[in-house]
């Protein structure tokens, strides 16, 4: 029954790193690498409570992540600051019904857990603007510390094969972090055109897994550790075409992320001990664009939506040159759609967004099927008082997915509920009287 610790080495956790490894060929490795943020984190807690809405509404600090043309359509004078954190508090991982583990891998007392998972700091910007007296034009600019690619989870699975218990633990920290510079120039606060670009700061990826099997004196303990850069940019437009009613733009421009300077030490059990370098990987993601739209049924209820597109069929992914992933994914998409409710010092806010892909579906016959869609359900409160500001967001993501093994069907599916809180301090601008 040791076959099953053959999967804990180097290849199986160097794929649970790459959170951005879609739909590998190892069909049910696929569903187990897969995490929730694979995407880039483009909001906070405010545009997420409305179904992770971002291109047409988002105004002041929160956009110098998401869209750069709303920093020059803010009404406030003041130099903003703006603080995000979350926390992942409950889920499921990837995990097929019961019957699978019982039939397939004759498993007992099977358990598959996702456990707490924290940033404490996914981002920081700051952001001004500047209108002149009896100007039509706003300039703004804004710069931000940012979780751009966040890899980080933790999961714990035991199970008992053959009177032998096994508990394997795999965790993962860190990801591709931006200092990013955006500024926007806007005209009559009605008309606005930002641009964003990412410098990589302090990003690293590091993988840790334990086994544990009673009746072996020694456990098998691995860690990795790379080094990762990449590159950003963003531009976008929003336009108020009449009162109440803005549309927006982005493009993200494709981008080539690099995991560098890899290494790994292993404790098998056995108790031999082993390190070494690993290679490095290139991982190119195509660019993307989004259309948004926001409409003020009343001046104090808001409907927004978008579209946003998701090129999977450029995806490549190359270690030390050589392709190591064989795409046979279509293009997927998300769509989203939130309300805003607010009464002044208060917002209400609630949406829901659809991801498709990149988690792949096969078919019996080992032939791509089709995407598998994540669907999130949002919400949230915001509230203002004078300078300051606070929102909180809840969000709960689930997917369900087919898998053959055999001449068998089996279903599975995910889910996790995170939480997003951002505070905003409003400072005097000591350029304005």
């Amino acid at each position: 029954m040791f076959e099953r610790i053959s999967l804990c080495r180097l290849s199986i956790v160097f794929l649970f790193i790459l959170g951005l490894t879609f739909g590998v060929s190892a069909q049910d490795a696929s569903y187990y690498i897969a995490a929730f943020d694979y995407m880039p984190q483009d909001f906070g807690a405010m545009s997420y409570s409305a179904g992770g809405c971002f291109t047409s509404n988002t105004r002041g600090a929160e956009s110098v992540f998401s869209n750069p043309a709303g920093i020059a359509l803010t009404e406030e004078k003041d130099i903003q600051v703006l603080y995000t954190g979350d926390v992942d508090i409950l889920g499921k991982p990837p995990q097929l019904e019961d019957d699978f583990y019982k039939e397939i891998r004759e498993w007992e007392d099977f358990s598959y857990k996702r456990s707490l998972s924290l940033n404490p700091l996914k981002n920081l910007s700051v952001m001004g603007t500047y209108t002149g007296e009896e100007m039509p034009v706003t300039f703004g600019g804004g710069i931000a510390l940012r979780s751009y690619y966040d890899l980080g989870y933790k999961n714990t699975e035991s199970y008992t094969a053959d009177d032998v218990d096994y508990e394997f633990e795999q965790s993962v920290s860190g990801g591709l972090n931006f200092l990013t510079l955006s500024g926007a120039l806007s005209y009559q606060n009605k008309y606005s055109g930002g641009i964003s670009f990412g410098i990589p700061m302090m990003s690293k990826v590091s993988g840790s897994t334990t086994e544990e099997i009673s009746g072996l004196e020694e456990d098998y303990e691995e860690e990795v550790n790379f080094n990762i850069t990449g590159s950003y940019m963003r531009i976008g437009v929003i336009a108020e075409i009449i009162e109440g009613l803005s549309v927006g733009f982005t493009y993200t421009g494709g981008q080539t992320i690099e995991l560098e300077d890899g290494e790994y030490d292993i404790n098998d059990l056995a108790g031999e001990h082993y390190t070494g370098d690993l290679d490095d990987v290139e991982i190119e993601i195509p660019g993307y664009i989004s259309f948004g739209l926001s409409y003020d049924i009343v001046p104090q209820l808001t409907v927004t939506g978008e579209y946003q597109s998701r090129p999977w069929e450029d995806y490549e992914e190359e270690r030390s040159g050589a392709n190591i992933f064989d795409n046979d994914m279509e293009n997927g998409y998300s769509l989203r759609a939130g309300i805003i409710y607010n009464t002044g010092s208060l917002q209400l806010k609630a949406g829901y967004m659809l991801q498709k892909g990149p988690l792949v579906q096969y078919d019996e016959d080992g032939e791509y099927d089709k995407l598998v869609g994540t669907n999130t359900i949002t919400g949230g409160i915001g509230w203002k008082a004078g300078k300051i500001g606070v929102d909180l967001g809840l969000g709960y993501s689930m997917y369900k997915y087919e898998q053959w093994f055999g001449d068998t069907d089996y279903e599975g599916s995910s889910n996790l509920v995170e939480v997003l809180l951002s505070i905003t301090y409003g400072f005097p601008a000591p350029y304005y009287k």
